[in-house]
């Protein structure tokens, strides 16, 4: 019997375990046509990435296994859902198909035809690059309304805070005097080199250390709203001048 690969992606976890996108779905669906356009499929030629399709085979190691198997001409067609799966990057989609068919192999995208052409998987190719520049600016956006509306929006939640309603962080009980100890400590120690700018290169959330009324530098804090991330910042500069 002839022998096929299947390569499968998906950029997040999350999409891992949604039904319609998933990993074990795109598999299923690529292993149905193989059979049934007579290949074999074994299981270490089944590639699979949990990582944004943009990047090339050195940052995705399913893609990375799946083109070394290919140079190494361990199967004679590979299969995709959809050439997105493959890849959104314009120059590594092309550079890749033009790979596969150098080393003879047949490409088959099930939500796709006329990939063979490539004028059409071009085509296809360009219109999945661009649909990831609109998911990037869609997703850059409502982080931007989220960080306007005081919001969370993504990554380890900063010490000294914990996550409140609405997305929103505040103070913790419990980590704030260990954060005002730790200001304290490093300036009894002598470690200032946290403290940042002159007053004039303030950003929002920071707060001038002054003594006896000249500024001796600046502690500065970025977590929150600029409003709540001063109010921190300024319990640590009471903290360092007894204000």
């Amino acid at each position: 019997m002839n022998t096929a690969a299947i390569y499968v992606r998906v950029s997040t976890d999350a999409q891992a375990d949604n039904d319609r996108v998933s990993l074990p779905d795109q598999i299923r669906r690529c292993l149905d046509r193989a059979l049934a356009d007579g290949y074999e499929v074994a299981k270490p030629h089944i590639f699979s990435d949990t990582v944004s399709g943009t990047k090339d085979e050195t940052d995705r190691p399913g893609f990375g296994a799946l083109m070394a198997s290919a140079r190494a001409r361990s199967f004679e067609r590979v299969y995709v859902l959809a050439l997105d799966r493959l890849s959104r990057d314009l120059i590594v989609g092309v550079r890749t198909l033009e790979e596969f068919e150098k080393l003879g192999l047949g490409f088959v995208s099930l939500q796709e035809a006329g990939v063979e052409n490539p004028l059409v998987r071009n085509l296809l190719l360009t219109l999945a690059s661009e649909e990831r520049k609109k998911i990037v600016a869609r997703t850059m956006n409502g982080k931007r309304i989220k960080r306007a509306r005081g919001q969370f929006v993504s990554g380890t939640v900063p010490y000294g805070y914990r996550r409140a309603d609405g997305l929103t962080l505040e103070p913790c009980p419990e980590e704030a005097p260990v954060l005002r100890r730790i200001y304290e400590d490093m300036i009894a120690g002598g470690r200032t080199a946290f403290l940042s700018a002159p007053l004039s290169g303030l950003l929002e959330g920071g707060v001038p250390v002054l003594v006896e009324g000249q500024v001796a530098g600046a502690i500065g804090v970025s977590g929150v709203k600029s409003d709540q991330d001063a109010q921190v910042a300024k319990a640590g500069v009471a903290a360092v001048v007894g204000g």
